[in-house]
């Protein structure tokens, strides 16, 4: 049976066949979605987040509606 994209590259991913700047490329190009992007990236950094896609913290929420307020008030 023949795989699908997404599973052919998380098989040669997993196999070192590709790297991680040809698996961003595949992402680039819409080969695979986000969430599979970050699911095949965490199977070599089971922590880590590619650049671009790291969950949005507290802190940056944060900063942007006080930034957005310094805005409102015609301030900046």
């Amino acid at each position: 049976m023949a795989l699908g994209k997404y599973e052919s590259i998380w098989r040669r991913y997993q196999q070192v066949f590709i790297r991680d700047d040809q698996l961003r490329r595949y992402w680039e190009l819409g080969c695979i979605t986000d969430e599979q992007y970050i699911t095949i990236y965490q199977t070599k950094y089971p922590e880590g987040y590619p650049e671009g896609l790291e969950p949005v913290t507290e802190e940056v929420v944060e900063e942007e509606t006080e930034t957005e307020e310094v805005v409102e008030d015609g301030v900046q």
